[in-house]
């Protein structure tokens, strides 16, 4: 591949993700913790995730390690916002990687399932992965919660 299909090409994800995240901000903006934490459905990846978090263990080794540990207390709208900030932090991560990116850098090759795997290529599946769930929220999800698909 070209150094100039290459830019072009690294030009069209960065625009894509510049998309992806400007939706994403708007399908979120409305959301209160309420809307946003009551899911009716959860898929069985869903449940494994939430049960692989560490947050009672991490609670049980504070008060061990800890002389009457104070915990901070649990509020809904902060929780939010931090989920919030941080997918929206993620595709700004993206961004920041591929507005950077030098001819030579976006021709790096590393292997995944046998496969050779650029750079950009890496770049291309989390711009399908942001615009995948995207097209979730936007079209299922908020529907479902009684929002607009925005």
């Amino acid at each position: 591949m070209t150094a100039e299909f290459n830019e072009e090409r690294r030009d069209a994800l960065v625009t894509r993700l510049v998309t992806s995240r400007a939706l994403l901000e708007r399908c979120l903006s409305e959301v209160t913790s309420d809307v946003g934490m009551r899911g009716t459905e959860w898929s069985v990846g869903d449940l494994l995730e939430h049960l692989g978090e560490s947050y009672y263990q991490d609670m049980a080794r504070q008060f061990l390690n800890e002389e009457s540990p104070q915990l901070d207390v649990y509020d809904p709208e902060t929780e939010w916002k931090r989920c919030v900030e941080q997918a929206l932090s993620r595709v700004d991560d993206a961004l920041s990687i591929a507005r950077v990116l030098t001819p030579k850098e976006m021709n790096r090759t590393g292997w995944m399932s046998l496969e050779p795997l650029t750079v950009l290529d890496t770049l291309a599946l989390c711009v399908a992965h942001v615009e995948e769930h995207l097209a979730q929220l936007k079209d299922e999800i908020r529907p479902r919660e009684g929002l607009s698909s925005a």
